[in-house]
């Protein structure tokens, strides 16, 4: 099971110093337009908590990706580590949970809406693994 500090690393290398972010992500294609956007953190009681909620998402590019083509259906979504109140999660087992209601789509039909949610991961707030 991956961890993840919430720190920021350097990585260099001969020509140039990049600095890493510890961080999960999920990525997402929206060559669709979604009607709601909900990015949660699912705790290990299954206690979700909302990260954000993106209220419409345009379409940001075709199905298909050809090579020099400027379409970019792909978006990222990165946990910081923070909930929606602006504490900091405390250590344990999480997974993220993306949750988007179809462009027509009726919110209160389970159908409606497409999930996603990440394998599981820890979240570690010290060098003690906590």
């Amino acid at each position: 099971m991956p961890d993840f500090s919430f720190q920021t690393f350097d990585v260099v290398d001969d020509l140039s110093t990049l600095q890493l972010f510890d961080a999960p992500a999920v990525w997402a294609n929206f060559a669709h337009q979604a009607q709601n956007v909900m990015f949660e953190a699912v705790d290990a009681n299954g206690k979700a908590h909302t990260i954000a909620e993106y209220p419409f998402v345009g379409r940001t590019g075709s199905n298909t990706y050809t090579f020099g083509s400027t379409s970019r259906p792909w978006d990222s979504f990165v946990w910081d580590g923070t909930l929606e109140d602006g504490s900091e999660a405390p250590a344990g087992q999480y997974t993220l949970r993306l949750r988007v209601l179809k462009a027509l789509g009726n919110p209160d039909n389970a159908n409606h809406w497409e999930t996603y949610t990440s394998p599981a991961f820890r979240v570690m707030r010290d060098a003690s693994g906590n």
